[in-house]
């Protein structure tokens, strides 16, 4: 199982230090759809999202705060 989380960051502070949200959104089986899977499972939970990460355990999903 591949853990999807959500990061959301504070944009309204420099990036160094900027305070990051992560929330859990849940588990996907295949880390051959890793990528297709997370965004689909955020999308189904009303996030619209932008990432770019690499396949592994853990993906980590990242929104601006508006």
């Amino acid at each position: 199982m591949i853990k999807v989380l959500i990061a959301v960051h504070d944009n309204g502070t420099p990036p160094e230090t900027q305070l990051v949200y992560k929330y859990f959104l849940g588990e996907i089986e295949s880390s051959n759809i890793g990528l297709y899977a997370s965004r689909k499972l955020a999308e189904d939970n009303g996030y619209n999202l932008y990432y770019n990460e690499k396949p592994r355990k853990e993906f980590v999903l990242e929104i601006s705060k508006l």
